[in-house]
């Protein structure tokens, strides 16, 4: 009788399983959310930094004409330079998309179109900031000057839609003013194309110009 003892071996196995089909869903489903939340946020920090520089450049712009009123900028006139005239911005919220800097020439401290084009002939134009991106000019609201000091702003008057701020030597003081009357500051309003950011420009009579 063979009593010889039979030894069996058995290899191991590894047994590796991948990802299921709920559990690659699952993981799709987090990179998308991850990547539209990725998206989002970058546009809005895009608006966020389009609309600031705008900001500034409008500033610039009411700093520009403060600085040729007081100081350095002249017209020729009667072949003379002549330092007579006031300079200014000029907003006007039916044209939301667009800044105008003037000279103004008649003197009555209020922005005329006039026919002609900018830059030309007996025009006050100078110079027009174009709004890019969808920005533009949300709305201006200006306080008025005397005791009973009134709120005037362009989303709730409907009469109240333009402004003019003009400087003229030897005062850096500005003068706000439209047809309704003159008033002791003005706040401007620039938004963003969605219309979830602004930011507010405030001009005050002393001259002061903040960015908020």
């Amino acid at each position: 009788m063979d009593m010889r003892k039979t030894t069996h071996y058995s290899l191991p196995t590894n047994h590796s399983s991948g990802f299921s089909l709920i559990e690659l869903l699952v993981v799709l489903a987090i990179f998308s959310v991850i990547t539209a939340v990725v998206l989002v946020q970058g546009n809005r920090f895009d608006s966020s930094i389009l609309l600031t520089n705008l900001a500034y450049e409008t500033a610039l712009t009411v700093r520009e004409a403060q600085v040729y009123g007081i100081s350095v900028k002249g017209e020729t006139s009667a072949s003379a330079l002549a330092f007579q005239h006031a300079y200014g911005v000029y907003l006007n919220t039916l044209d939301d998309k667009s800044i105008t800097s003037f000279a103004d020439r008649n003197d009555n401290q209020v922005y005329d179109s006039g026919d002609n084009a900018c830059g030309g002939g007996s025009s006050e134009c100078l110079d027009i900031l174009k709004m890019s991106r969808g920005n533009h000019l949300g709305k201006i609201c200006a306080i008025s000057t005397g005791v009973s000091a009134t709120e005037f702003c362009s989303d709730t008057n409907g009469s109240f839609n333009d402004l003019s701020i003009t400087f003229k030597r030897p005062n850096p003081d500005a003068v706000i003013k439209n047809g309704l009357g003159t008033y002791q500051n003005a706040s401007i309003y620039l938004t963003s194309a969605d219309g979830l950011g602004t930011r507010v420009l405030k001009i005050e009579s002393t001259g002061q110009i903040s960015i908020e």
